[in-house]
């Protein structure tokens, strides 16, 4: 079509046509693509890979249950702050895109997860300095590519068929939510968008993971009979 446009319009230059009948025709829209989304038994299964015996194991843990529990971005993650988490009251307060600030609650799960890890925290920090709650192997604050590298491996590890990332765990949490009921604005809220269109992509996703979830439901009982 772009083609066939600019040939129309070297028409008019040459004054062969007076008008170009290509800007009667609609460009063809690029089909969105949805997100992956885990289901539930596929989060639980990386969820239990990292090994609790070990520091990075225990942060791993806390970090995987935190993106799950909260559905934070990336860059969220990274910059949340000791003084951010309230425990107690099991709460997070996060800074999104343009310094606005939201209250997300923590689940259980995270919690407990969290206090093994901030337990031990301190036998990695180097520096009494540093305020970010998770860190790499040298004490220091986790980066961006950090966090993706260790999602990424426990993805692969669990033999997840599509690459997981952090951004999987936050579609996988807005997903669950609207499956078991969670109202849409509430959603928006929780993960901090500006517009409730961009929240509405859920809707999509929510019924193809539904469809997704009764087709193997059904293709289970198909394999018992036989």
């Amino acid at each position: 079509m772009s083609a066939i446009r600019t040939f129309f319009n070297f028409l008019i230059d040459e004054n062969i046509l007076s008008k170009n009948p290509a800007m009667l025709v609609d460009m063809p829209k690029k089909e969105k693509k949805l997100p992956h989304v885990l289901t539930q038994l596929e989060v639980e299964s990386i969820l239990s890979l990292p090994d609790l015996k070990t520091i990075m194991g225990k942060r791993d843990r806390a970090m995987l249950e935190f993106l799950y529990a909260t559905g934070v971005r990336v860059s969220e993650l990274i910059n949340i702050e000791l003084s951010d988490i309230n425990i107690t009251e099991a709460f997070v307060k996060v800074k999104g895109k343009g310094e606005k600030e939201r209250i997300i609650p923590i689940g259980e799960r995270a919690i407990k997860a969290l206090k093994k890890y901030l337990h031990i925290r301190d036998s990695i920090l180097k520096r009494k300095s540093v305020k970010k709650v998770f860190l790499n192997m040298k004490g220091r604050p986790i980066s961006r590519v950090g966090v993706y590298s260790i999602v990424e491996k426990y993805g692969r590890m669990a033999k997840i068929k599509f690459k997981v990332t952090p951004h999987t765990f936050r579609h996988s949490f807005a997903t669950h939510l609207l499956t078991g009921g969670a109202d849409l604005r509430i959603i928006q809220e929780l993960l901090g968008h500006v517009r409730l269109t961009t929240t509405e992509i859920y809707t999509h996703i929510d019924l193809s993971y539904i469809k997704k979830e009764y087709d193997k439901h059904f293709e289970s009982l198909l394999a018992h009979k036989n």
